[in-house]
């Protein structure tokens, strides 16, 4: 593999690795599945063939279905999906029958990554405001998909004019302040476990206004080992091993499951800072003792 160092980077990837927690715990599947067909481009991408169903299920804890908040107060709604057997699913939110659309997007979200069909696949989306008001109040729907099914959980969102906010704005709420040019990733993957020999994509779809660039992909093998961090590369797609889709997925072709097991940071760049996902990815044949705790 070729890679192309930036120590300023790597520094601030170590300052925030260790917010980043690993659980890859087995998961409750509490749905069944809504047959629901559609069309991927075929692309360059190779398919891994599996005979078993595919389940597509929330993990827990599932998204709440009761949010209450005071005005002028950050909010994240958090969901996560996993499938088995099945391709990549994408996530994506409703907020009243409408999908959410705030700021400028790198794609999509309802856009597939491929049609790779993989073992497990773990897919993250955080839907945050910065600053809410009484108008933010509604139903905000996560929806996850994959080429065959759907499923789908809804969250009310109650905001209350706060008492700090009352004494400030008496009645009024007052304004928020504009915080659309913060980047922020809202949906990756989180782990993905498959079959070696064939493709993987990892998930990084960025918003942000203007339109995110594409973001910036590392790897590192291990996690931090005796509190000391290994060493983390930027991967540069220029062999054909790799590939940042426009979306900004990562395309791994043929992967191995010793030299591509690990962990693959997303980073996405804007005007007030980086900002970072982490996804696991997991070649199948590998010994137990190999796994992460």
């Amino acid at each position: 593999m070729r890679f192309l160092t930036s120590a300023a980077l790597i520094v601030h990837l170590v300052r925030t690795w260790s917010q980043c927690s690993r659980n890859f715990a087995n998961f409750n599947y509490e749905h069944t599945q809504d047959a629901e067909q559609a069309n991927v481009k075929q692309g360059t991408i190779q398919r891994a063939h599996s005979t078993s169903t595919e389940s597509l299920a929330f993990t827990n804890p599932k998204p709440p279905q009761l949010v209450q908040v005071a005005s002028h107060q950050p909010l994240t709604l958090r969901c996560e999906v996993a499938v088995m057997n099945g391709p990549q699913p994408t996530l994506f939110w409703m907020r009243n029958g409408n999908l959410v659309s705030t700021v400028e997007e790198s794609a999509d979200p309802r856009t597939f990554s491929s049609n790779i069909t993989a073992a497990n696949i773990i897919v993250s989306s955080t839907l945050t405001f910065s600053c809410v008001k009484t108008a933010t109040s509604g139903d905000y729907t996560c929806v996850g998909e994959t080429l065959m099914s759907r499923i789908q959980a809804t969250t009310t969102v109650v905001v209350n004019i706060g008492r700090l906010s009352r004494l400030k704005h008496g009645t009024s709420e007052g304004n928020c302040p504009d915080n659309t040019a913060v980047t922020r990733i809202m949906i990756s993957t989180k782990q993905y476990i498959q079959t070696a020999h064939n493709d993987a994509v990892l998930m990084c779809r960025t918003i942000g206004s203007p339109t995110p660039t594409k973001p910036v992909w590392l790897y590192q093998a291990t996690q931090y080992l005796n509190g000391s961090p290994a060493s983390a590369k930027i991967i540069r797609p220029t062999s054909g091993k790799y590939e940042v889709l426009e979306t900004g997925d990562l395309l791994i072709r043929n992967i191995s499951a010793k030299a591509d097991r690990g962990y693959y940071i997303c980073g996405a760049p804007g005007t007030y800072g980086w900002h970072y996902r982490v996804s696991f990815l997991q070649p199948v044949g590998m010994r137990r003792s190999q796994m992460p705790a």
